[in-house]
């Protein structure tokens, strides 16, 4: 059952409860789902039959990483702020995640980049929220497809996962990790836990 918690700079939404010493931080679109090329850029879906998961996600429910990591959804998604998509769609994608894989936690930034917020990547907010309630413990990781993605991570200094599309090629050699399928990410973490 999803527990909601607004405030004024970010959404949050909690499924299970953190247990785990160690994290793993995903982007949601391009990594959980396909991400929508817009007039060449990349988006976010606008519907829920827009929302297509990729095939490889269940590898995340694996024993490995289910007994591992406390699983972490940081995403922007400027499209609230805009009026573009609302809450209830969000509800929505969000049950269908925690329907696919045992999320513990989606944390959202719902601004454009104009309201310069700390929330929104590539600031750390969305992470710094969650660490002002769990302690910084164990290891921690971030998988994302995007620049954003990884300077939020290098801030932080969590080692970066790039999960490689077309779009991204050229931040393979500044990722510490590169993988063409999340079913790649056993390999690392077999040799990094």
């Amino acid at each position: 059952m999803q527990n909601t918690v607004f405030n004024l700079n970010l959404l949050q939404f909690h499924f299970i409860p953190i247990l785990k010493k160690n994290n793993l931080f995903l982007d949601r679109d391009g990594i959980i789902n396909k991400a929508i090329i817009r007039n060449k850029e990349i988006s976010s879906p606008r519907s829920y039959e827009e929302f297509i998961l990729y095939e490889d996600l269940k590898i995340l429910n694996d024993s490995l990483i289910e007994n591992n990591f406390n699983k972490i959804v940081i995403s922007n998604q400027p499209d609230i702020e805009r009026g573009t998509i609302d809450l209830e769609l969000i509800k929505k994608i969000n049950q269908l995640i925690y329907k696919e894989i045992n999320v513990n936690s989606i944390y959202i930034c719902p601004h454009t980049n104009d309201k310069m917020c700390k929330c929104r990547k590539p600031n750390t907010g969305l992470i710094e929220e969650y660490f002002k309630k769990y302690q910084r413990l164990g290891k921690n990781f971030f998988i994302g497809d995007t620049i954003k993605d990884l300077k939020c991570s290098k801030t932080l200094s969590i080692p970066f996962i790039l999960r490689k599309t077309q779009y991204n090629k050229n931040l393979v050699n500044c990722s510490d990790f590169a993988i063409d399928s999340l079913n790649d990410l056993k390999n690392i973490f077999y040799n990094n836990l």
